[in-house]
């Protein structure tokens, strides 16, 4: 689920930049006689450059959402195979004491029978 938010927030970040890159070249297009000021054009690059920093702190997270994953499904598959090395070990004892149980009663019986 998490994965996923920061997917939507990569890519809406992402059209974000090319919607500002696209305004951009718009301007640039219908102003072709007057040149921009430095000013606007200051502050077009200010702008693009804070959401490419932005786009790249959200891919940095979702890297590091990514390793943390891969980290939490590791662990769960090693309990996993704990937990199914136990239930086997509990299984095996389980049966094992049922057949003593049972060698010792058939024992008693041959005892009583032979006192």
């Amino acid at each position: 689920m998490k994965l996923e938010q920061e997917r939507h927030r990569l890519l809406t970040l992402d059209q974000q930049i090319k919607q500002v890159e696209q305004e951009y070249k718009e301007k640039l297009e219908s102003n072709k006689k007057k040149t921009p000021s430095e000013r606007q054009s200051k502050d077009h690059t200010i702008l693009i450059n804070r959401q490419k920093n932005a786009v790249n702190n959200e891919r940095l997270r979702l890297n590091q959402t990514k390793a943390e994953n891969t980290t939490l499904k590791r662990t769960i598959d090693s309990y996993r195979k704990e937990l199914t090395s136990a239930t086997n070990e509990y299984n095996m004892l389980t049966s094992e004491t049922k057949r003593i149980k049972k060698d010792a009663q058939e024992q008693n019986k041959l005892q009583l029978i032979s006192n």
